[in-house]
C-alpha cells in the first residue's frame, strides 16, 4: 500500500502544472459526485417534499380564500336578506305558537277573547259563549290526542275599518284560531252587527 502511494505520489510529480489542476478538478469532482449521492440527494428529495406540502397548503388556502368571498357575496345579497327577514318572521310564529299551544286551556279562552276586543275601544262586545272542549278531529278521524278543540260565538258592533283591524290582530295573535262563519250586518251606517264562529285548537296540560 506504501509502495503505491510512492508510486503515485511520483507519478503526480512527473505533471506538469495544467496536467496537476486537471487531475485536482477531477478528483475533486469524484469527491463532490460521491457525497452529493450520499448526503445531497436525500436532501434534496426531503426538499421535495415539503416544497409539495407546501404547495398543497397554499392550494388550500386558495380554495379557503375563494369559499369565504363566495359567503361575503352571499351575505350581501338581497336574496340572502330576504331570507334572513322571513327566518326571524318564522322564528316569531314558532314562539307564538309554542305559547298559545301549551299555556292554555278551555277555561281561558273566554277571557282571552274578552281581553284582545277590549284592546278595541271601538269594538263592542255583546255576547260570547263557547262549546265544550273536545279532541280535535277531522270529520270523524282523531288527528292527535294531545291536541283539542273548543268552538266559540261572538258577537260584536263596531265598524268595518275596525272590524278589519281586529280581525287581523285575532289572526297575528292567535295563529291556532280557523273562522267557521261570519255574519256582518248593518245596523246604523257605519254600524254594524257582526257575529263571528271559530274554533281554537290548543294543547290541554292537564289532559295530555
Amino acid at each position: 500500500m506504501k509502495n503505491q502511494i510512492l508510486r503515485l505520489r511520483t507519478w503526480f510529480e512527473q505533471l506538469s502544472l495544467r496536467e496537476r489542476a486537471l487531475f485536482a478538478l477531477l478528483v475533486w469532482a469524484v469527491i463532490y459526485a460521491f457525497f452529493g449521492l450520499i448526503f445531497l440527494r436525500p436532501v434534496n428529495n426531503q426538499r421535495a417534499v415539503f416544497q409539495d406540502n407546501i404547495k398543497q397548503a397554499q392550494d388550500k388556502i386558495n380554495s379557503l380564500n375563494l369559499q369565504i368571498d363566495a359567503v361575503d357575496k352571499i351575505a350581501s345579497s338581497a336574496l340572502y336578506l330576504e331570507w334572513q327577514k322571513q327566518h326571524a318572521n318564522y322564528e316569531k310564529i314558532q314562539i307564538r305558537y309554542k305559547t298559545l299551544l301549551t299555556n292554555f286551556s278551555s277555561s281561558n279562552w273566554l277571557q282571552i277573547i274578552k281581553s284582545v276586543i277590549a284592546s278595541h275601544p271601538n269594538i263592542t262586545l255583546t255576547h260570547i259563549e263557547n262549546s265544550q272542549e273536545s279532541p280535535f278531529t277531522l270529520g270523524s278521524t282523531l288527528v292527535s290526542e294531545g291536541i283539542f278543540q273548543q268552538n266559540l260565538t261572538v258577537m260584536v258592533y263596531g265598524d268595518y275599518f275596525n272590524f278589519i283591524n281586529y280581525l287581523e290582530h285575532i289572526e297575528k295573535l292567535l295563529p291556532n284560531v280557523r273562522w267557521d262563519t261570519l255574519n256582518y250586518e248593518v245596523i246604523t251606517y257605519p254600524t254594524a252587527k257582526i257575529t263571528m264562529e271559530f274554533t281554537v285548537f290548543y294543547v290541554n296540560p292537564i289532559k295530555s
